[in-house]
């Protein structure tokens, strides 16, 4: 489309975690799984409406200058004028949403809403002859350097950095109780204790990364402290000798969750390039509802249903695997984006592995 790389869309931006979100559906929810485990991927509800605060603000300065633009060029702004008082209306929605369902519904509202703006967009700029480039330089000047926008930036990173930290924090008390638990009743935990004060240690890095604005070292921190959770929840099952089944599957079931929330990232960064994800989009909105069955079964003392479950989700990690590596063998993809493909398709296939022989 003549209007779509005028401005960050709004369809990129419902996971504060990454650079670019998971759309819709696809968004991560929150596990009620407790593991000894590190999560990958935050997903407060506060920092995910701070980032649609700061993205939509975006938007609606590209609009204002789209419509603009095109009032110069042909007199008229056509519709656009009302359909951006719907966002705006959708817009709102969303940062008021006292829950997760109503955030999506007000996401999935303003990225319709998106969709119809930027097809009339370009409708206009055919029939008028506007010069699509003029657009684009006059929407970046408008969201540039704007002290509104760069404000609403600013609480989105403070609210993100306030509401990570304390995550973590609240996450270092939960996973520590274990730990003081066996010791109490005579454990020997040093090996536990050097892990955990590694961990500890490891704060400052995310809190840098965090005050950096720095995404992919956000990411990086936390994939090193999830890395080192793994081996910390590891030596307290040893010391504990014994883990139980219900365990087991809740450790399975949080860790594919992340492998999910991953997959929802990709899916979104290659709807921005105009890549068809539709299989990709339902196979992973396939696996949460497989993940949700398996967890109400597990809370409900079912362990067989619950396995079943776990069963049929690790057949849609394998198709979802497969779907995108049939992305890299059909699309021209930028080297990076080709790269990131492999490596999501990678994870899944270890997730796969992992759930049958765990």
């Amino acid at each position: 489309m003549l209007f779509a790389a005028g401005w960050v869309l709004l369809a990129l931006a419902t996971l504060p975690v990454q650079a670019s979100g998971a759309t819709q559906a696809e968004a991560a929810t929150p596990g009620t799984v407790i593991t000894g485990t590190f999560p990958l991927f935050g997903d407060q509800i506060g920092v995910r409406q701070a980032h649609v605060a700061w993205l939509a603000a975006k938007d609606e300065a590209g609009m204002q200058a789209t419509m603009r633009y095109l009032a110069s060029v042909n007199g008229s702004t056509g519709t656009l004028s009302s359909i951006s008082r719907d966002f705006r209306v959708y817009m709102d929605a969303a940062r008021h949403a006292g829950t997760d369902a109503k955030l999506r519904y007000g996401l999935a509202a303003m990225s319709s809403t998106m969709d119809l703006f930027r097809a009339e967009t370009d409708a206009q700029l055919v029939s008028s002859g506007g010069d699509p480039m003029e657009l684009r330089a006059q929407v970046q000047s408008a969201v540039a350097g704007t002290p509104a926008i760069d404000l609403l930036e600013d609480q989105y990173w403070e609210t993100r950095a306030v509401n990570e930290l304390s995550d973590f924090d609240q996450w270092m008390k939960r996973v520590g109780d274990p730990m003081q638990q066996l010791q109490e009743n005579g454990y020997e935990v040093t090996p536990a204790q050097e892990k955990f004060t590694e961990i500890t240690a490891m704060r400052d890095r995310l809190e840098d990364a965090l005050r950096a604005r720095d995404d992919a070292g956000i990411e990086q921190a936390r994939e090193t402290i999830h890395a080192a959770s793994i081996a910390y929840a590891t030596t307290i099952r040893d010391l504990k000798k014994t883990r139980s089944e219900d365990e087991e599957m809740a450790a399975i079931l949080d860790q594919s969750t992340g492998v999910l929330a991953r997959s929802g990232t990709m899916n979104a960064d290659l709807l921005s390039l105009g890549i068809n994800c539709t299989e990709t989009r339902v196979l992973v909105g396939t696996g949460n509802s497989q993940i949700s069955v398996a967890q109400t079964q597990m809370n409900a003392g079912n362990f067989r249903e619950a396995r079943a479950a776990i069963a049929g989700f690790r057949g849609t990690l394998q198709s979802l695997r497969d779907a995108y590596r049939a992305i890299l063998i059909r699309e021209d993809l930028p080297r990076s984006t080709a790269q990131d493909v492999l490596s999501v398709a990678q994870s899944l296939d270890r997730m796969s592995v992992r759930m049958s022989t765990g």
